[in-house]
């Protein structure tokens, strides 16, 4: 029984964790997508730059400016 309510904390605790690591995960998208809106409405940077500045793949930064077209 000990061992029952063990590894259910465990697992409470492992979900805890993974819960938390995909909403940062999801914050930091969000951040580097609206970084990348703002730079292509700038106009300052080539899509390849915002690209390499965000971190976004080239794709979604192209998808993005035609949004924004």
């Amino acid at each position: 029984m000990m061992a029952q309510l063990f590894d259910e904390e465990v697992m409470r605790k492992q979900y805890d964790i993974a819960s938390r690591r995909a909403e940062r995960e999801a914050g930091r998208m969000e951040n580097m997508i609206s970084t990348a809106q703002a730079l292509i409405n700038m106009g300052a940077m080539s899509l390849e730059n915002i690209s390499l500045a965000t971190g976004l793949p080239l794709e979604k930064v192209e998808e993005l400016s035609k949004m924004k077209s």
